[in-house]
Protein backbone atom coordinates (compact mmCIF):
# COMPACT_ATOMS: atom_id res chain seq x y z
CA UNK A 1 0.00 0.00 0.00
CA UNK A 2 1.86 3.63 -0.82
CA UNK A 3 1.58 5.51 2.02
CA UNK A 4 0.88 9.28 3.05
CA UNK A 5 3.57 9.15 6.07
CA UNK A 6 5.96 5.79 5.46
CA UNK A 7 7.56 6.20 9.14
CA UNK A 8 3.68 6.80 11.00
CA UNK A 9 2.41 4.53 13.05
CA UNK A 10 -0.89 2.92 12.79
CA UNK A 11 -3.28 1.99 16.21
CA UNK A 12 -3.66 -1.86 14.84
CA UNK A 13 -5.29 -4.57 16.82
CA UNK A 14 -4.73 -2.93 20.08
CA UNK A 15 -1.03 -1.86 19.36
CA UNK A 16 1.24 0.00 18.35
CA UNK A 17 2.95 -1.09 14.86
CA UNK A 18 5.44 0.72 12.03
CA UNK A 19 4.60 -0.15 8.33
CA UNK A 20 6.92 -2.12 6.55
CA UNK A 21 5.91 -2.23 2.87
CA UNK A 22 9.19 -3.06 1.25
CA UNK A 23 11.29 -3.31 4.02
CA UNK A 24 10.35 -6.57 5.13
CA UNK A 25 10.11 -9.15 2.92
CA UNK A 26 9.97 -13.22 3.70
CA UNK A 27 13.01 -14.72 2.01
CA UNK A 28 10.92 -17.01 -0.05
CA UNK A 29 9.60 -13.86 -1.64
CA UNK A 30 12.74 -12.13 -1.99
CA UNK A 31 14.53 -15.44 -3.57
CA UNK A 32 11.29 -16.38 -5.50
CA UNK A 33 12.44 -20.19 -4.32
CA UNK A 34 7.87 -20.39 -3.89
CA UNK A 35 5.47 -18.47 -5.87
CA UNK A 36 2.08 -17.45 -4.22
CA UNK A 37 -0.72 -19.83 -5.62
CA UNK A 38 -3.29 -18.31 -7.73
CA UNK A 39 -7.63 -18.55 -7.78
CA UNK A 40 -8.61 -20.27 -11.46
CA UNK A 41 -12.14 -21.42 -12.49
CA UNK A 42 -13.37 -25.00 -12.94
CA UNK A 43 -16.76 -24.57 -14.25
CA UNK A 44 -18.53 -22.80 -12.07
CA UNK A 45 -16.03 -23.45 -8.85
CA UNK A 46 -12.86 -21.56 -8.10
CA UNK A 47 -9.63 -23.32 -6.71
CA UNK A 48 -6.27 -22.16 -5.68
CA UNK A 49 -3.86 -23.51 -8.73
CA UNK A 50 -0.17 -23.80 -7.36
CA UNK A 51 2.17 -23.32 -9.65
CA UNK A 52 4.68 -26.10 -10.83
CA UNK A 53 7.82 -25.89 -11.09
CA UNK A 54 9.45 -24.26 -14.18
CA UNK A 55 6.04 -22.66 -14.29
CA UNK A 56 6.03 -18.71 -15.38
CA UNK A 57 6.02 -17.00 -11.75
CA UNK A 58 3.15 -14.10 -11.66
CA UNK A 59 5.48 -11.63 -9.49
CA UNK A 60 8.73 -10.29 -9.55
CA UNK A 61 10.89 -8.49 -6.98
CA UNK A 62 12.34 -5.82 -8.07
CA UNK A 63 13.47 -2.98 -5.66
CA UNK A 64 16.27 -1.25 -7.90
CA UNK A 65 13.35 -0.90 -10.52
CA UNK A 66 10.94 0.63 -8.65
CA UNK A 67 11.60 2.50 -5.27
CA UNK A 68 9.31 2.26 -2.89
CA UNK A 69 7.22 -0.32 -4.34
CA UNK A 70 9.40 -3.32 -5.14
CA UNK A 71 6.48 -5.75 -6.52
CA UNK A 72 5.88 -6.22 -10.24
CA UNK A 73 2.86 -8.53 -11.82
CA UNK A 74 4.40 -10.37 -14.19
CA UNK A 75 1.25 -12.40 -15.83
CA UNK A 76 -2.27 -10.55 -16.48
CA UNK A 77 -4.15 -11.70 -13.55
CA UNK A 78 -7.80 -12.44 -13.30
CA UNK A 79 -10.22 -13.07 -9.68
CA UNK A 80 -13.40 -13.57 -10.17
CA UNK A 81 -15.53 -13.04 -6.70
CA UNK A 82 -18.98 -14.20 -5.02
CA UNK A 83 -22.05 -11.70 -6.25
CA UNK A 84 -22.19 -9.65 -3.61
CA UNK A 85 -18.69 -8.54 -4.02
CA UNK A 86 -20.02 -6.09 -7.11
CA UNK A 87 -17.06 -3.67 -7.99
CA UNK A 88 -19.27 -1.96 -10.82
CA UNK A 89 -17.78 -1.82 -14.57
CA UNK A 90 -14.90 0.44 -15.15
CA UNK A 91 -11.17 0.51 -16.44
CA UNK A 92 -8.23 2.66 -15.33
CA UNK A 93 -5.50 3.61 -17.48
CA UNK A 94 -1.68 4.60 -17.06
CA UNK A 95 -2.18 8.61 -17.54
CA UNK A 96 1.54 8.48 -19.44
CA UNK A 97 0.79 6.79 -22.32
CA UNK A 98 -2.90 5.28 -22.06
CA UNK A 99 -2.20 1.26 -20.97
CA UNK A 100 -4.66 -0.52 -19.43
CA UNK A 101 -3.94 -1.13 -16.20
CA UNK A 102 -6.89 -3.00 -14.26
CA UNK A 103 -10.40 -3.17 -14.86
CA UNK A 104 -13.64 -4.84 -13.04
CA UNK A 105 -16.28 -6.49 -14.41
CA UNK A 106 -18.98 -6.66 -11.45
CA UNK A 107 -17.38 -9.63 -9.36
CA UNK A 108 -14.42 -10.17 -11.54
CA UNK A 109 -11.45 -8.17 -11.61
CA UNK A 110 -8.40 -7.73 -13.68
CA UNK A 111 -4.83 -6.73 -13.53
CA UNK A 112 -2.56 -6.62 -16.03
CA UNK A 113 1.37 -7.42 -16.51
CA UNK A 114 3.10 -4.65 -15.39
CA UNK A 115 1.29 -3.62 -11.98
CA UNK A 116 4.01 -2.59 -9.16
CA UNK A 117 3.16 -2.74 -5.21
CA UNK A 118 5.00 -2.94 -2.24
CA UNK A 119 3.12 -6.04 -0.30
CA UNK A 120 1.56 -5.72 3.39
CA UNK A 121 1.33 -2.10 5.10
CA UNK A 122 2.70 -3.78 8.30
CA UNK A 123 4.56 -6.87 8.99
CA UNK A 124 6.37 -9.26 6.98
CA UNK A 125 4.89 -9.88 3.02
CA UNK A 126 5.04 -13.74 3.15
CA UNK A 127 3.89 -15.51 -0.07
CA UNK A 128 0.17 -16.14 1.35
CA UNK A 129 0.08 -12.46 1.63
CA UNK A 130 1.15 -11.60 -2.33
CA UNK A 131 -1.97 -11.95 -3.70
CA UNK A 132 -4.13 -10.28 -0.91
CA UNK A 133 -2.30 -7.23 -1.07
CA UNK A 134 -2.13 -7.04 -4.92
CA UNK A 135 -5.59 -6.75 -5.64
CA UNK A 136 -6.22 -4.39 -1.88
CA UNK A 137 -3.64 -2.18 -3.15
CA UNK A 138 -5.09 -1.88 -6.63
CA UNK A 139 -8.39 -1.58 -5.51
CA UNK A 140 -7.31 1.16 -3.23
CA UNK A 141 -5.17 2.74 -6.03
CA UNK A 142 -8.80 2.70 -8.15
CA UNK A 143 -10.59 4.32 -5.06
CA UNK A 144 -8.22 7.51 -4.82
CA UNK A 145 -8.82 8.11 -8.37
CA UNK A 146 -12.61 7.65 -7.64
CA UNK A 147 -13.96 4.20 -8.82
CA UNK A 148 -17.86 3.38 -8.23
CA UNK A 149 -16.18 0.90 -5.22
CA UNK A 150 -15.77 1.85 -1.18
CA UNK A 151 -13.74 0.56 1.04
CA UNK A 152 -16.04 -1.93 2.67
CA UNK A 153 -16.00 -3.90 -1.01
CA UNK A 154 -11.96 -3.34 -1.21
CA UNK A 155 -11.45 -4.68 2.36
CA UNK A 156 -13.91 -7.69 2.34
CA UNK A 157 -12.03 -8.99 -0.85
CA UNK A 158 -9.00 -8.50 1.20
CA UNK A 159 -10.18 -10.93 3.61
CA UNK A 160 -11.28 -13.17 1.35
CA UNK A 161 -7.98 -13.76 -0.20
CA UNK A 162 -5.95 -13.95 2.71
CA UNK A 163 -8.81 -16.52 3.93
CA UNK A 164 -8.06 -18.31 0.29
CA UNK A 165 -4.43 -18.45 0.67
CA UNK A 166 -4.94 -19.33 4.16
CA UNK A 167 -2.71 -16.56 5.85
CA UNK A 168 -2.91 -17.11 9.40
CA UNK A 169 -3.61 -13.25 11.08
CA UNK A 170 -6.52 -12.82 8.10
CA UNK A 171 -9.17 -11.56 10.63
CA UNK A 172 -6.39 -8.95 12.61
CA UNK A 173 -5.24 -7.37 9.24
CA UNK A 174 -9.00 -7.36 7.80
CA UNK A 175 -9.73 -5.22 10.96
CA UNK A 176 -6.69 -3.04 10.72
CA UNK A 177 -7.70 -2.39 7.01
CA UNK A 178 -10.89 -1.11 8.48
CA UNK A 179 -9.86 1.02 11.34
CA UNK A 180 -6.47 2.99 9.19
CA UNK A 181 -7.95 2.36 5.68
CA UNK A 182 -9.06 5.98 5.86
CA UNK A 183 -5.66 7.00 5.96
CA UNK A 184 -5.24 5.74 2.20
CA UNK A 185 -8.52 7.64 0.85
CA UNK A 186 -6.81 10.89 -0.30
CA UNK A 187 -6.18 11.42 -4.08
CA UNK A 188 -3.24 11.19 -5.98
CA UNK A 189 -1.89 14.21 -7.03
CA UNK A 190 -1.09 14.45 -10.23
CA UNK A 191 -3.12 11.26 -10.73
CA UNK A 192 -1.37 8.28 -11.73
CA UNK A 193 -4.74 6.22 -13.13
CA UNK A 194 -7.65 7.39 -16.09
CA UNK A 195 -10.76 6.21 -14.94
CA UNK A 196 -13.38 4.97 -17.93
CA UNK A 197 -16.72 4.11 -15.54
CA UNK A 198 -19.66 2.38 -17.57
CA UNK A 199 -21.70 1.18 -14.19
CA UNK A 200 -21.51 1.90 -10.20
CA UNK A 201 -21.23 -0.73 -8.22
CA UNK A 202 -24.36 -2.24 -5.99
CA UNK A 203 -22.45 -2.03 -2.42
CA UNK A 204 -22.72 -1.30 0.76
CA UNK A 205 -22.36 2.07 3.11
CA UNK A 206 -19.02 2.14 4.73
Amino acid sequence: MRHPFPLALIIYAGGLILPAACSQMAPEVVSGALTSPLPEKSGNKQHLHTPHPGETKWYLFLPEEAPGACLKTALDLHWKFAPSLDLGEWKAYRPSDRKLIMEAKGSEFILYRGYVWDGATIGITTVALLAPTVVHDALYHALMHKAPINRAIADAIFRELMNQHRFPAASRYYYGARCAGTVFNNPDNPPTLIMEITRKANQPAG
